[in-house]
């Protein structure tokens, strides 16, 4: 997850309690998906960008609930974007720490988890040789 998924999750949780995507989740709702969304979209934007729209649309009260992602965006619409959420091939602490959060949160498989981060980071991480994989 991205800084700026987490930012306005926090500020709009803290204000308006969880999303009813995350806590009443309807059949077919996948929040992975949804969560991924939003990073796909809020990635563009610097931290401060996303937490300057979302005190914005508290504080002059556009959302009664938990506001959705076009929200967010209709706030940062005119807002440059600035692509600061950028992977950095060969980084190997953002890959160990991603790695540590798929097994974590993930589906518990360490060896897609490692095939993940070497396909984004160019990382092997515990002990993952990428050349011996016939998978890939």
């Amino acid at each position: 997850m991205s800084q700026q998924y987490e930012v306005a999750v926090k500020i709009f949780s803290d204000i308006y309690g969880y999303p009813k995507w995350e806590t009443k989740t309807k059949e077919g709702q996948n929040i992975q998906e949804i969560i991924k969304l939003w990073d796909a979209e809020l990635c563009h934007y610097s931290v401060e960008q996303v937490r300057d729209a979302c005190y914005r649309i508290v504080k002059y009260r556009k959302a009664q609930t938990f506001p959705t992602l076009s929200h967010i965006l209709a706030e940062l619409v005119e807002e440059k974007k600035t692509d600061e959420y950028t992977i950095e091939v060969g980084n190997v602490k953002a890959a160990q720490k991603m790695y540590a959060y798929l097994i974590t949160h993930g589906n518990g498989n360490k060896i897609a988890s490692q095939r993940t981060i070497w396909k984004i980071y160019q990382v092997e991480v515990d002990g993952y040789n990428h050349e011996t994989d016939n998978l890939l």
